[in-house]
């Protein structure tokens, strides 16, 4: 469903560790989205934008996006990851490591990429710039270029 062989690699403990690229999360994400109706991969899809706060919790980005943006499917991931799936399958994932847990640029970086392919993100406008605090106060933000 990626497009790409299945690398590994192992870690200290020797376990392996699957790896796949951004490209190939994208296509596989997409693919899902894809898939005909009835699959399994298309239930999982339609699962995870129906039911947001089972894929992130509440209070939670991903929750927020989908909730947001009925259709939508946002996945944060570790080390700075992040994939968007728009109902209409246009399909970004982006790995950003700015040391940010969470939301600081991955969301801003994802939600301008979805917009230059032509979704409107126009229900969660306001996550496109993001604020940057110091010394108790708004000295800045983050935005897409």
């Amino acid at each position: 469903m990626r497009g790409e062989r299945h690398p590994h690699r192992r870690r200290r403990l020797r376990r392996p560790q699957l790896a796949v690229t951004l490209t190939g999360l994208a296509r596989g994400v997409q693919g899902m989205r894809l898939s005909p109706e009835g699959t399994h991969e298309r239930r999982i899809i339609e699962a995870m934008s129906t039911h947001p706060e089972y894929v992130s919790g509440p209070e939670r980005v991903d929750t927020d996006l989908m909730t947001r943006m009925p259709g939508l499917v946002s996945k944060i991931g570790a080390d700075g990851v992040l994939v968007l799936n728009a109902p209409t399958g246009e399909t970004v994932a982006v790995k950003i490591s700015d040391g940010d847990a969470e939301e600081r640029s991955r969301v801003v970086v994802g939600l301008t990429a979805l917009r230059a392919l032509g979704v409107d993100v126009g229900p969660v406008s306001d996550r496109l710039t993001t604020p940057v605090n110091g010394g108790g106060a708004r000295v800045g933000e983050v935005r897409a270029l």
